[in-house]
């Protein structure tokens, strides 16, 4: 006759998990021999998968339960005759790390880049923060939030950022894929020398063409000049589109003034154009009234009027007074056909 007993209790339980919905668990047998064995996660009393012996996958909650909590996992071994005591607990967290962060987007400023992003899909517990990595350079940020800014950068450097969430699990398992590509820039230099050269200058009307040229700026700090502004200190304006186009011919240019001014600025973000365009830069042109002689000028220039001479006539032979001469000087003289010159 055999006399048989329930089995011993498994020794060396240890669970672990790496999914939101499972917890991997595994036991040595105990001493007496079991046919089978079974695992019920403490907080719902329920029964698991079994197999004779090993390592067993169990689900641990219900369905809808929560994730990401610890979950004593309690293991014993039945036979014929009956169970065994319950084995000793094994403890898992049952948590998985976030999913990964959609593509980020980046924008650049002067001098800094901010990228901002989606959560994303999380089966795990809750999200804590996130890490972005900016490209090239190195630089890294944890946040709480979905948006961050790198600033200290170089204008016209292209930069790019990924990011991973971040939960008590650890962190994605993957980077999120890199975001577009962009460059920081800030208002432009000031453009080189400014000249100006009148035409159409005529003795009649008020108006010229002038012809506005320039140099290059001296630093597009990092971003192409989109347009060029010529403005004339009697309100003629022109725009010129391009970076290599550097002068502009305005007309109907008042110039009845002493002087004209002048002045050109650049451009390179026409939907911000007012952060950024660089200073103006000007130059002095000749007013027509400038360039004609004044007036009086004119009237000096004029050839002096002939002086006539009052002197008596020569007086003949034998009279008083010597032939050819003059009034001493200073003595009213009368001019001639007068009585007292008869």
């Amino acid at each position: 006759m055999t006399v048989r007993s329930r089995p011993s209790p498994p020794t060396s339980v240890a669970a672990s998990s790496s999914s939101a919905s499972t917890a991997m668990v595994s036991w040595t047998a105990g001493r007496r021999t079991a046919r089978r064995s079974a695992v019920s996660p403490s907080h719902d009393g329920r029964k698991a998968d079994s197999q004779d012996r090993g390592t067993v996958t169990a689900p641990p909650h219900r369905r809808g339960a929560p994730t990401a909590k610890t979950t004593p996992s309690t293991w014993w071994l039945y036979n014929e005759v009956g169970d065994s005591d319950a084995s000793a607990s094994a403890t898992t967290s049952i948590d998985v790390v976030p999913d990964t962060v959609p593509q980020p987007v980046a924008t650049a400023g002067d001098g800094s880049v901010s990228v901002s992003w989606s959560a994303p899909s999380n089966q795990g517990s809750p999200i804590t923060g996130y890490v972005v990595a900016l490209s090239p350079g190195g630089q890294q940020q944890t946040v709480s939030g979905t948006s961050v800014t790198f600033s200290g950068l170089s204008n016209g450097t292209a930069y790019t950022a990924v990011v991973k969430a971040v939960n008590a699990k650890g962190e994605s398992q993957q980077w999120s894929s890199a975001s577009l590509a962009v460059s920081p820039y800030g208002r432009p230099g000031p453009v080189g020398s400014v000249q100006a050269a009148s035409a159409n200058l005529g003795s009649g009307g008020s108006s010229d063409t002038v012809t506005v040229s320039w140099g290059p700026v001296s630093d597009t700090n990092g971003r192409p000049i989109e347009y060029y502004t010529v403005t004339s200190s009697t309100g003629a304006s022109k725009t010129v589109s391009g970076a290599d186009n550097r002068s502009a011919t305005l007309e109907g240019v008042s110039t009845s003034q002493e002087q004209v001014t002048f002045t050109v600025t650049a451009t390179n973000d026409s939907a911000n154009a007012s952060t950024h365009t660089s200073p103006g830069q000007s130059t002095l042109d000749l007013g027509r009234d400038a360039r004609r002689p004044p007036s009086a000028s004119r009237a000096s220039m004029r050839p002096a009027p002939v002086a006539r001479s009052h002197c008596p006539p020569v007086p003949p032979p034998g009279t008083a007074g010597a032939p050819g001469s003059c009034p001493p000087s200073g003595a009213p003289t009368a001019p001639p056909g007068s009585p007292s010159a008869t």
